[in-house]
């Protein structure tokens, strides 16, 4: 039902059925954060998809989509807030270090980016052949 409320582009009344659908399944928690998006709820799209991540661990496509959020939105420090987290709490990750060079080097804070490089390197000497 809610699929052809999203067709017709009734995205208030999407919501309101995929929230019901939501708590007897919960794989739909990723098309009601989409929705949030179609319809500018950013920071509910964003809690979305925290819990997501709490709950299933992190996902490509909720990154693009929280990318995405942090892009329209101008939030570029807790994009980067956000991928330090992650860098702290699994620091064997090599793709969140990876992500937050790219951010700062997106934002031009070069001396941060190198650091963070660096830290990746002491993680993973292999790398060091790459630099």
């Amino acid at each position: 039902m809610y699929e052809t409320y999203s067709q017709q582009k009734d995205f208030d009344k999407a919501i309101k059925t995929i929230k019901q659908l939501v708590k007897y399944h919960p794989d739909y928690k990723e098309d009601l954060a989409s929705l949030y998006v179609r319809t500018k709820r950013y920071k509910d799209a964003l809690k979305v998809l925290d819990d997501l991540d709490e709950e299933l661990g992190v996902s490509d496509i909720r990154d693009r989509l929280r990318n995405q959020i942090y892009n329209v939105t101008g939030q570029k420090k807790k994009q980067i807030k956000n991928l330090e987290d992650r860098v702290d709490e699994n620091p064997d990750a090599e793709k969140n270090y990876l992500a937050l060079i790219f951010r700062y080097s997106e934002n031009g804070d070069k001396k941060k980016a190198f650091e963070t490089a660096r830290k990746l390197i002491e993680m993973n000497p292999s790398l060091s052949w790459y630099i």
